[in-house]
């Protein structure tokens, strides 16, 4: 993804508050907050923390995919990857909204979640609320190529 200059200047002073760790950051990351810190000492921002990866984001707006358990080579995020993991910062980075793709044409609304980007049982359990529906929040999915 392409960003704008503004865009690109935010990214940077996300990463400078993400580096410096301390409250804000406390704030926006709770426990995970080192691992924030950490990946802002990279020169990226975290946008999500899952069991084998972390997905990051450059302030030029590349998305990678960085593998916290076997120890693979980063990669681009492919753009459903990007997607989800943008949705899923907004929790941590309302500034970011400005990043979030449009919902395109072919676009289906997700079936997981009736479009509202939750799942109910996340709402009806505690337990659960971590869980990520497969729209990553947006409400719409995109039928990925040579799948009906």
């Amino acid at each position: 993804m392409m960003t704008t200059p503004p865009q690109t200047e935010l990214l940077r002073l996300l990463i400078n508050e993400a580096r410096s760790g301390g409250e804000p950051v406390e704030e926006r990351w709770r426990n995970v907050a080192p691992f924030a810190a950490q990946r802002g000492a990279e020169g990226t921002l975290l946008l999500v923390r899952d069991w084998t990866h972390d997905v990051v984001l450059l302030p030029g707006g590349d998305v990678l995919v960085l593998d916290t358990e076997d120890g693979q080579a980063p990669r681009t995020a492919t753009e459903e990857e990007a997607r989800t993991a943008l949705f899923r910062a907004i929790r941590h980075y309302p500034e970011l909204l400005s990043l979030l793709p449009s919902r395109p044409s072919e676009a289906v609304t997700c079936d997981q979640c009736d479009g509202t980007g939750v799942l109910i049982a996340s709402l009806q359990n505690p337990a659960l609320r971590g869980l990520v529906c497969r729209c990553g929040g947006a409400g719409w999915v995109v039928a990925e190529r040579g799948r009906g």
